[in-house]
């Protein structure tokens, strides 16, 4: 597990955390990063967690360059993401994948073999349309750098997505940068042996405590029960005086909790621009909460299964 500036990140692979090799820390740019072992063939997911700073975050994942959806936290608790959404109530898992491709084929190699976690510390202000889906990228196509990539699985149901998104500005003025990043670098054990990062007798994963998979669907198989997505914290009553008046008004009156445990937020990227700037400069119109009858899935969230996203900047920055 990697832990930096209140925040921890790790992978999951078949229920088991994924043990970090080399961990090195950069104070300069508030990165961490280290060399995690990957087989072909497996899902994995990716976990994070806030240690109590008691400040709103949005996270951006990549896989290889490819943005993808984080979650909101609200000064505490934990979140996940285990694949990419493909349609109103689909997702594909995330995997490591065998490399098609060497060298410097496709598009470039930079960010090839890694994946990312970005933390932003933000203020929610008010909501908007949801962000259009996003088109997966040919994996196969690309330049990658040695015999593992990252891949999509087998599309499976979840929960509906949210019609609406959160619309954040910095919670510090002065710096728009990421809060942290977390960088893990996979390879495949094989290399990681013949380069001496990791022994022949080391293990590479460690049991996950108190921590269930959602179990994977085929959209075409038929579903006994959707599937359960990582929830988001509720946030401490006491702490809603930092948010925006508009912004209570997006929770529904008479709840004994603001927002119960299972409401799943993501943070969802827009435009081929880098993801080092904040999402969401400027306010939005809140506007009354979706009718919950209509995108009722089971009891998944705040909303009966709407998943909320907040727009990723066309222009982004350092």
């Amino acid at each position: 597990m990697l832990t930096h500036r209140g925040f921890s990140a790790w992978i999951v692979s078949e229920n088991e955390r994924i043990r970090e090799y080399l961990v090195a820390v950069d104070q300069n740019a508030n990165r961490v990063s280290c060399w995690i072992p990957s087989e072909a063939g497996k899902a994995f997911s990716i976990h994070w967690k806030d240690e109590g700073t008691n400040v709103h975050s949005c996270t951006f994942i990549t896989l290889d360059g490819f943005l993808v959806p984080g979650r909101f936290l609200f000064g505490e608790g934990s979140a996940s993401r285990d694949g990419v959404r493909t349609g109103p109530n689909t997702e594909r898992p995330f995997v490591f994948a065998q490399s098609q491709s060497s060298g410097t084929s496709g598009q470039s190699t930079k960010d090839a073999g890694t994946i990312m976690l970005k933390v932003k510390r933000v203020q929610l202000q008010e909501s908007k349309p949801a962000d259009p889906l996003q088109n997966l990228p040919d994996w196969s196509s690309q330049g990658h750098i040695g015999e593992h990539c990252i891949g999509y699985g087998e599309e499976y149901q979840t929960y509906v997505q949210s019609p609406t998104t959160w619309k954040v500005t910095p919670y510090d003025e002065a710096s728009k940068r990421s809060h942290v990043t977390f960088v893990f670098r996979y390879r495949s054990r094989d290399w990681l042996m013949a380069q001496g990062i990791i022994s022949n007798d080391d293990g590479t994963a460690a049991p996950v405590q108190n921590h269930r998979l959602a179990k994977r669907r085929v959209a075409s198989a038929p579903i006994a029960q959707p599937i359960t997505p990582s929830p988001s914290p509720t946030p401490d009553p006491r702490k809603l005086d930092r948010i925006s008046s508009s912004l209570k008004g997006a929770f529904y009156p008479g709840q004994g909790r603001v927002r119960p445990a299972l409401n799943i937020r993501t943070v969802s990227a827009r435009g081929p621009g880098r993801h080092d700037q904040y999402p969401g400069e400027g306010l939005l119109d809140l506007g009354p909460p979706p009718d919950p009858s209509r995108f009722m899935q089971g009891p998944y969230s705040a909303f009966q299964g709407l998943e909320t996203t907040a727009v990723h900047p066309m222009e982004p920055t350092n």
